[in-house]
């Protein structure tokens, strides 16, 4: 039974890429018309394309097989990727950069416009940059270029609209995508649980206390995840307070 299905699959892999790339060949980047004998070609190969995603990819996410079937279908996806979706149609014009992580999001090379009073496919690189993780139901159109280490948070897309603010090592979020400033602030996160922790902070779980961290619990945890100018501000504002509740009581 598992011989069985092995040659299945592996017979339906060679049809497909022998389909491609004998009678299809490399997509291009282009715009052509939705009556035009390319996008109806272009349609033939999806519905091939659609056989590969839900047998084949399914079965191989997660592993380095699924990097293998893409490059073998044209996609520049280098070995550090970790590709756990199976929402690829335009491998061609996928390019993915080194450690990202795509996780059931959806890379698209093509996009429908509106051109001449015309619906018009418009087929063009779908790119990412290195170490950028696009989360669950995160699109990435044609015409997209995301910089390095950007996390596309879930269900979210970039719009051409915004496309020009993007900035490396954010976190992005919405639809449009904008940057989360108060995601960016601090890249250690501290939660405080009074109940597990000892007098210094310690974790009985961890062994990682916020004094090992250069902060204590009793006036430093509020200000863990802020920005080191707005930290300094808030404290001068403590101290004047308290120098001014000092001068009322005398």
């Amino acid at each position: 039974m598992a011989t069985g299905a092995v040659l299945f699959y592996l017979s339906l892999l060679v049809l497909i890429v022998a389909y491609k790339w004998a009678v299809f060949g490399r997509l291009k980047t282009s715009a052509t018309s939705l009556m035009k004998n390319e996008y109806i070609e272009y349609h033939n190969y999806q519905v091939y394309l659609y056989l590969l995603t839900a047998h084949i990819l399914r079965q191989l996410q997660g592993t380095a097989l699924a990097n293998a079937v893409l490059r073998i279908l044209g996609a520049r996806v280098p070995w550090s990727v970790h590709i756990e979706s199976v929402s690829f149609y335009d491998t061609d014009l996928l390019e993915i950069g080194d450690g990202s992580v795509l996780d059931t999001c959806w890379c698209l090379g093509h996009k429908l416009e509106f051109r001449d009073g015309a619906p018009t496919m418009v087929f063009a690189k779908c790119k990412t940059g290195a170490a950028v993780v696009l989360q669950p139901g995160s699109i990435v159109w044609a015409e997209d270029v995301i910089p390095d280490g950007v996390t596309l948070t879930a269900r979210s897309q970039i719009l051409s609209s915004t496309a020009s603010d993007l900035c490396p090592n954010h976190v992005l979020s919405g639809v449009p995508a904008i940057a989360v400033p108060e995601l960016q602030a601090a890249p250690v996160r501290v939660s405080a649980r009074p109940p597990h922790h000892d007098a210094g902070g310690s974790s009985p779980e961890t062994g990682i206390g916020l004094t090992t961290l250069g902060l204590q619990p009793s006036t430093d945890l509020k200000y863990a995840n802020v920005p080191t100018d707005q930290q300094t501000a808030a404290q001068q504002d403590q101290q004047r307070a308290a120098q001014q509740d000092q001068q009322t009581a005398a």
